[in-house]
């Protein structure tokens, strides 16, 4: 088992890092969340061990550890410094996302904005939000190109 997952970590690490280390939110932590991807590897040893694609399931363990993150940075906006002060996090700092809420503000209502934001940026699954939305998934994935489009239309950017 140690030497096939050896040469798993081989064939796959940099190509996890890699693509972990491109999420800005998830960059501080990519090293640990590839580790836990390989930590989950080991556990789960008997799936892994029978799967036709090893390499495919590392990368989606690591996706959802990403996600994982994602949520978790989500819900932590106020974090202790010093023991006193209280640091708000916001990742708005950037002109394009200060932009882009403007436009949704005026392009969307405010369960589109809900949904786009939990799919978009915490990265909820197709699956997860249909059932939140009590919908199937063609449904769900329908009505988000739909709020796209309303978010393109509002961007001034064409229909392709």
């Amino acid at each position: 088992m140690h030497e096939i997952v050896e040469n798993l970590f081989e064939q796959n690490y940099r190509k996890m890092m890699s693509m972990v280390a491109k999420d800005p939110v998830c960059y501080p932590m990519a090293e640990d969340i590839v580790q836990d991807a390989f930590y989950e590897a080991i556990r789960n040893w008997e799936k892994l061990e029978q799967h036709e694609n090893p390499s495919g399931w590392l990368m989606e363990t690591a996706k959802y550890k990403m996600m994982a993150y994602r949520r978790r940075m989500n819900f932590r906006s106020l974090k202790e410094v010093d023991g006193n002060e209280l640091e708000i996090e916001c990742f708005k700092n950037e002109y394009g996302m200060i932009e882009l809420s403007m436009v949704m503000d005026e392009a969307l209502s405010t369960h589109e904005k809900t949904l786009f934001h939990m799919f978009y940026m915490e990265g909820y699954s197709v699956k997860e939000m249909a059932v939140f939305e009590n919908i199937s998934e063609g449904n769900f994935r329908v009505k988000m190109l739909r709020i796209r489009e309303k978010v393109k239309a509002a961007l001034g950017m064409k229909k392709k």
